[in-house]
């Protein structure tokens, strides 16, 4: 009896030591496209802590504590060594806490036995508001050599945290729901599931719109700020109608990379409330849809397609007619 359980302690080991190398490796794969107002690590923990199974966590909490405290040493001649060490605090237990907080009160996975996309989201919005209370808590001993430090690292604190709750959870939303759902298509393998028009109309039709807005949007004036902020919006709510979850999975982080790129400036209370705006719209683009239903187009209703199609017939008719009218007219001495 000895041996099989020597042999199944020593698989367990090599699947934990496996789980921080792949932790590790993501995190310093995506780590470094974080800004200020988009924190991609926010969105490694609440994934890892949906997808991997709990006899896995304390490889999490040591993968965590090995990401950051890598990431920390390197900035330790700015900060100092003590900020270096405190900072490498390993935050997913703060998340690990509130995951089972959440779980306690609400269901992790409905009848069928997939994630519940409205538990993933109240998660990662609780562990948004949590992490930066624990994150700033962490930073004060860089505050250390500052004549007042209190004084400088509350003022800090105070008007950095708004900015970060959004930015922890807009980290989450770019990929933990497109991952929920991915993860929900190859349980099930729901091959009648298309993904082919999803990808050509975010290849397409999404990135170039988005590229355009980028492009020529000017944040600088409130009009210009509020028509890239709605302007940016668009393609999560046309992605959802037209492909349900799976498109709000994928048009949200298009549209949040838009907004990164576009509002630049994170003092900028107007890079806030663009923030906010598209944080809400995503969120509710995932929680009013299911993966599992068909997609909600004329095709699904015969008689508003049949309407559809007579009222595009007598459209392009009518076009037809006036465009011919006006050759005539021009070619006629």
């Amino acid at each position: 009896m000895t041996e099989p359980f020597t042999r199944r302690r020593r698989v367990a080991f090599r699947d934990q030591l496996v789980v921080v190398a792949a932790y590790v490796a993501i995190y310093h794969l995506l780590e470094p496209f974080s800004v200020s107002q988009w924190v991609i690590p926010s969105a490694i923990r609440v994934g890892a802590l949906l997808l991997v199974p709990r006899r896995y966590w304390f490889a999490l909490v040591v993968a965590d504590t090995l990401a950051l405290l890598d990431k920390n040493l390197v900035n330790a001649h700015r900060f100092g060594l003590p900020w270096a060490l405190t900072s490498s605090f390993p935050f997913i237990l703060i998340c690990m806490t509130v995951f089972r907080v959440v779980t306690r009160h609400m269901p992790l996975h409905d009848s069928k036995g997939d994630m519940r996309m409205t538990t993933a989201l109240v998660l990662a919005l609780a562990c948004s508001v949590v992490t930066p209370i624990f994150t700033a808590a962490a930073a004060f001993v860089a505050y250390l050599s500052y004549p007042d430090p209190l004084y400088a690292w509350s003022t800090d604190a105070m008007t950095g945290y708004p900015l970060f709750v959004f930015a922890y959870y807009l980290g989450t939303l770019t990929i933990v729901p497109l991952a929920l759902v991915l993860r929900e298509y190859i349980r099930h393998r729901r091959r009648k599931i298309q993904w082919l028009p999803l990808i050509l109309d975010a290849v397409f039709l999404v990135v170039p719109y988005l590229s355009i807005i980028v492009a020529g949007a000017s944040t600088e004036m409130p009009a210009g700020s509020v028509f890239a902020q709605l302007a940016i919006t668009l393609p999560v709510i046309s992605m959802t109608a037209a492909h349900g979850k799976r498109g709000a999975s994928v048009g949200g982080p298009l549209s949040i990379i838009a907004m990164v790129v576009t509002f630049t400036n994170d003092t900028d209370p107007r890079t806030l409330g663009a923030e906010g705006f598209l944080a809400l719209v995503i969120t509710a683009a995932l929680v009013s849809t299911e993966p599992s239903r068909p997609v909600r187009t004329f095709s699904a209703h015969p008689e508003i397609r049949v309407r559809f199609d007579r009222a595009s017939f007598y459209f392009e008719r009518g076009v037809a007619t006036v465009w011919t009218r006006l050759r005539r007219s021009t070619e006629s001495p």
